[in-house]
């Protein structure tokens, strides 16, 4: 009958720890025994614990009071007696009562068993009940302090602890406090890498701690998982924008770690030139500090929506600028893009517009290399980038200025200087006197007429006789018969000369 007593009483407590009351009428069924607090440096390797020996009754439940003075993890140890058969239960409360229960109601049986608790300071009250009235029971309590250093006990993204960035940060979660709360703020765009890690000592396979990633509006980005068999820290990474981030630890008990490296998106894209023009190649040397997988530079300008596009960002485009290093050579003025693609496939641009260089030559208006003209001209000239060189700049070897007018027949030559070294050579001629074919117009001949074509200028572009088109590489024809010859010449110029004659011989 006290067996049955007993066993419902143990049933009773089990089914209500979460409201647990003893009441001050019933203290005489707890009995308080004195437990002491064994302070250990490392909680799982005590394999020889000092142990309190406790007696058991079958009206009664044993209880212990003990204090500490930091967060740890708290550990019962039971030996049963040999070959014993009973079970009993253990639980922790914050009350002699026994109300407030903190964790689960927890099983013990055989020779040996242990249960764990991760506690804030405090004074706690252990419980423990059996089955057997006769049997004793040795209690050892453990204490291992935590190894945490936060300072602040909130458990909300609103009171959060601040992460020092790249520096571990070591935590404690207790059974009262089974959150923790960090944020840290970005000042530019970075890949951060998360690594953390939680004590497994006392959780079951099944446990799960998550490492979970928040942006300053609470929203969930990333979660990550620390089970039994995972060892050391683990690690994931995200890309984020400027702003404030969370992290929350929660899932397992006991001592935490966590710290996050940020790797910035800084991309320097320097020049040893100075702003002086310059018809030369200019270094430009990449600075980043990303840990990059690769880099590709366009001489083109590309917009941020492209950034992906690895159309655009072929090593078979025309735009592509050879590297050297992480050194490449501006050759003309314009925009280049660098791409830089991180270790995790993340892409970032950065770019620089070089306007000191200049390869191209004056630009020349009123006149053509190698053409010729029969009316006067007025030539002009310009350059946009670095400018006209007046010093060096000559028609026919003198110093000429743009706007200058020719009225003059005569063969030209035209150099145009910008401020670099860049010119344009123009050769031309003005001729305003058509071709001659040394025979006079109107006339009439007695003998073999020779004609012979000529042109002081331009040159002849085409002679006719008759309308009969004839080679430009006879410059001497001969026209024996008798009849009316119509010569036509045209010079390079434009110019038109028409002359018609007879022949008529005398016999």
């Amino acid at each position: 009958m006290k067996r049955i007593l007993k066993t419902l009483l143990l049933i009773f407590i089990i089914m209500c720890c979460s409201n647990m009351y003893l009441g001050i009428k019933e203290a005489d069924a707890v009995v308080f025994n004195t437990i002491p607090v064994q302070v250990v440096e490392d909680i799982d390797n005590i394999p020889y614990p000092e142990t309190t020996t406790i007696s058991n009754d079958y009206d009664r439940i044993n209880y212990a009071q003990f204090t500490i003075d930091s967060p740890g993890q708290v550990k019962a140890i039971f030996h049963c007696e040999v070959d014993s058969n009973m079970t009993g239960s253990t639980w922790i409360s914050t009350n002699p009562n026994g109300k407030d229960i903190i964790g689960n109601v927890s099983k013990f049986s055989g020779n040996e068993s242990d249960t764990s608790w991760f506690l804030e300071s405090g004074t706690y009250y252990l419980f423990c009940s059996w089955d057997d009235p006769s049997a004793d029971v040795n209690v050892a309590l453990l204490f291992e302090k935590s190894k945490a250093e936060m300072t602040n006990t909130g458990s909300s993204f609103l009171n959060s602890t601040i992460v020092d960035m790249k520096n571990t940060f070591r935590g404690f979660l207790s059974n009262a406090r089974p959150n923790e709360y960090y944020t840290f703020e970005l000042t530019q765009k970075a890949t951060v890498t998360v690594d953390y890690s939680f004590d497994t000592s006392a959780c079951t396979s099944e446990d799960v701690g998550y490492c979970t990633l928040y942006d300053h509006n609470d929203l969930f980005l990333k979660e990550d998982t620390y089970q039994k068999s995972d060892k050391g820290t683990q690690t994931f990474t995200y890309l984020l924008d400027k702003g404030t981030y969370y992290i929350k630890l929660h899932g397992l008990l006991g001592n935490t770690t966590v710290s996050v490296s940020p790797m910035y998106y800084d991309i320097n894209l320097t020049t040893s030139s100075d702003d002086s023009w310059t018809d030369e190649p200019i270094d430009i040397n990449i600075d980043t500090s990303i840990d990059y997988s690769d880099i590709i530079v366009l001489s083109k300008d590309v917009e941020e929506s492209l950034l992906n596009n690895n159309m655009v960002w072929s090593k078979t485009s025309k735009d592509i600028v050879a590297l050297d290093g992480e050194t490449f050579l501006a050759k003309k003025s314009g925009t280049y893009c660098v791409r830089i693609t991180d270790i995790y496939g993340n892409h970032t641009m950065k770019k620089i517009k070089i306007s000191n260089i200049d390869v191209k030559k004056p630009t020349v208006k009123g006149v053509k290399n190698d053409k010729a003209y029969r009316e006067p001209l007025t030539i002009t000239w310009s350059d946009l980038q670095s400018g006209i060189n007046k010093s060096k700049t000559t028609l026919n070897g003198k110093l000429v200025s743009s706007g200058v007018t020719i009225t003059k027949e005569g063969e030209y030559t035209l150099k145009v200087y910008d401020m670099v070294g860049n010119y344009t050579k123009v050769v031309f001629c003005v001729d305003f006197t058509a071709p001659t074919a040394g025979v006079t117009n109107g006339k009439t001949y007695t003998d073999t007429v020779t004609l012979k074509f000529r042109d002081n200028l331009s040159g002849i572009k085409k002679i006719t006789i008759d309308d009969m088109e004839q080679s430009l590489d006879n410059t001497t024809l001969y026209c024996y018969q008798d009849g009316e010859y119509t010569v036509k010449l045209w010079d390079n110029a434009g110019n038109y000369r028409k002359i018609v004659f007879n022949i008529k011989k005398e016999y």
